[in-house]
C-alpha cells in the first residue's frame, strides 16, 4: 500500500505466503510511473525493512527520492556504529534512549547513505540494545 498523508493512492494483494520485499521494486516503480503521469513527484518515500534491497536504494537514488529504510543487521552495519557514532539523549521517552548517525556504503557502490540508530541503556546488563537503525539519503 502507498498513501499520502493518510490518503491511500495504491493498494495491492498479495498471498498469504508471499515475502514482503517480494516485488517491492515493482510497485514502488509502478507508483513512480503513475506519479509521472499525472505530472506529479516523489519527494520522499518510507519503507520497512523489506525495502532494504539494492535495487530500490539505487532506483530511489536514480529518481532523486529521498527515502527512510529500516535496514537489517549485518557486520558492516555493526563495524559503521562502533567506528564512528556519536549518541545524542532523546528526550520524553520512557526509558533512556539515545541516537546516533553514521554512514555506510550500502553494497560498495562509493555512495556514504546515512545510517539513523537509536539504542536503549539497559542498566541490568550495563550494555546498549541496538534498535530501529534506518538509513536516509
Amino acid at each position: 500500500m502507498a498513501a499520502v498523508g493518510s490518503f491511500p493512492i495504491y493498494i495491492e494483494g498479495r498471498s498469504g505466503n508471499t515475502s514482503p520485499a517480494y516485488g517491492l521494486i515493482d510497485a514502488i516503480k509502478k507508483i513512480h510511473q503513475n506519479f509521472k503521469q499525472n505530472n506529479l513527484t516523489i519527494g520522499k518515500i518510507r519503507i520497512d525493512s523489506a525495502g532494504y534491497q539494492s535495487a530500490i536504494i539505487d532506483y530511489c537514488n536514480d529518481n532523486n527520492i529521498q527515502f527512510y529504510i529500516r535496514t537489517k543487521a549485518s557486520q558492516a552495519l555493526d563495524d559503521a556504529i562502533a567506528d564512528t557514532m556519536e549518541w545524542l539523549p532523546v528526550k520524553g521517552c520512557t526509558q533512556k534512549t539515545e541516537i546516533g548517525k553514521t554512514y555506510l556504503d550500502i553494497g560498495n557502490k562509493g555512495i556514504l547513505q546515512t545510517i539513523i540508530v537509536s539504542r536503549r541503556i539497559n542498566k541490568k546488563y550495563e550494555n546498549t540494545l541496538l534498535q530501529n537503525p534506518n538509513f536516509a539519503t
